[in-house]
């Protein structure tokens, strides 16, 4: 039994890969040496399958060189040679297909995270791009995200960030900055004190808002994954951008970005009656004829939006700003005390103030009323007094300017 292609030969199996005789102890009698491992190994690996019952249909088992990435598939049989009994074993590197198996376990795997999220995203539509800050963390695996949104010829980006730990989005407004950036590529944010952060996707929706998304970098992040969910978070936020450019042209003036009756209608409707209480501050723009019959119409337009901006200026969540007719407009603030209601009103006189030192033509002079109720409160009656008090305020402006109190 020194020639061990007699053997091969009668193995029953391919003449491929390495043969391995051994007794029936499992001690190595020949071998082809197609495979590099030497007898030490061997005898690991063949001690945990000594006890198995070798016959001649044999068994399948694996062996690995961890340390080399190398796996191995195994079929052991019995046979007999010049009357004496023997095991055969016919040894295959499958390396290359455990390869392939482990890129295919991880291809699926992340389509199966990329279908979730997908699922999620549709799920939380929303007009608000930034509701989809928590499913980013989530499924790309970061600590942080942070959303970058602004629209053109805006002087400001609206900043998102959301962290793992945080339950809340944070939200604000910086000066206009970059925020673009190179999909796949670190960029040091300015704004994050100098932070690297990964950028996912950017771009600019159909209604001319631009948007960039940013998450923070790990050593362990998984890259094919990341470009896998950048075509859907782009989908999303442009869909929620458009969305939201829908819902503000419907609730807004085209002119003057203030809103208008369609939604000063539905305030009145479904924020007023559950209000404490309800602040009503009617204005009127003096001026506006003879402004346009000396200037002409485009200086009659800038002193429409330049009430507009003096009233932007004092906008909050709980103070609405709406122009109701051509120089009519309209402020409605809820749950503020009389105080606060009256600072509201100093600081949008002191800001239009402003405006026309800064920009003396056309000069902004506009009439308000006030009227204060807290609850219950007829909303009627509230906006008759704010109404009348406008009157009063747009006679005692002229007056003071020795005027006709009844010039347009």
């Amino acid at each position: 039994m020194d020639n061990v292609d007699v053997i091969i030969h009668n193995s029953r199996i391919d003449k491929t890969a390495e043969i391995v005789v051994t007794d029936t102890s499992w001690k190595i009698i020949q071998r082809n040496y197609a495979i590099g491992f030497d007898e030490e190994q061997w005898n690991k690996w063949s001690r945990l399958y000594q006890v198995e019952p070798v016959d001649k249909d044999g068994f399948d088992w694996e062996i690995a060189k961890r340390d080399e990435d190398r796996y191995f598939k195994v079929h052991s049989f019995a046979e007999k040679y010049n009357g004496r009994d023997i095991l055969v074993h016919h040894i295959y590197d499958v390396s290359d297909y455990a390869g392939l198996f482990r890129d295919l376990t991880s291809y699926v795997k992340e389509w199966r995270s990329l279908s979730a999220c997908q699922i999620d995203l549709i799920s939380h539509l929303a007009t608000d791009p930034s509701e989809c800050l928590p499913i980013v963390v989530k499924y790309c695996n970061v600590d942080t995200a942070v959303l970058y949104t602004s629209r053109r010829n805006r002087d400001n980006v609206k900043q998102y960030i959301q962290s793992k730990e945080e339950k809340d989005t944070t939200k604000t407004a910086l000066p206009k900055i970059g925020i673009a950036g190179k999909e796949g590529t670190l960029v040091a944010r300015e704004d994050l004190d100098g932070r690297e952060m990964l950028c996912v996707c950017s771009g600019y929706s159909i209604t001319g808002a631009d948007y960039a998304l940013y998450v923070s970098d790990n050593e362990d992040k998984n890259e094919r994954l990341l470009s896998m969910l950048s075509h859907p978070f782009k989908l999303y936020i442009e869909n929620s951008l458009m969305q939201n450019q829908i819902v503000f042209e419907n609730e807004h003036d085209h002119m003057t970005k203030l809103y208008n009756k369609t939604k000063q209608a539905e305030v009145i409707r479904d924020v007023v009656p559950k209000a404490d209480s309800v602040a009503v501050y009617n204005m009127d723009v003096n001026y506006l004829k003879r402004t346009n019959d000396t200037l002409g119409h485009e200086a009659g337009n800038r002193l429409i939006c330049k009430a507009a901006e003096s009233i932007r200026f004092v906008e909050k969540e709980n103070v609405f700003g709406f122009r109701v007719g051509g120089d009519e407009f309209l402020v409605i603030a809820v749950n503020l005390s009389e105080e606060e209601a009256v600072e509201v009103r100093d600081r949008w006189r002191a800001n239009l103030d402003k405006m026309n030192q800064e920009e003396p033509v056309p000069e902004c002079v506009v009439a308000c009323g006030l009227a204060y109720a807290k609850a219950p409160f007829d909303l009627k009656a509230v906006m008759e007094q704010a109404d009348q008090r406008m009157y009063e305020d747009k006679v005692a402006i002229k007056t003071s300017r020795g005027e006709d109190p009844n010039a347009r």
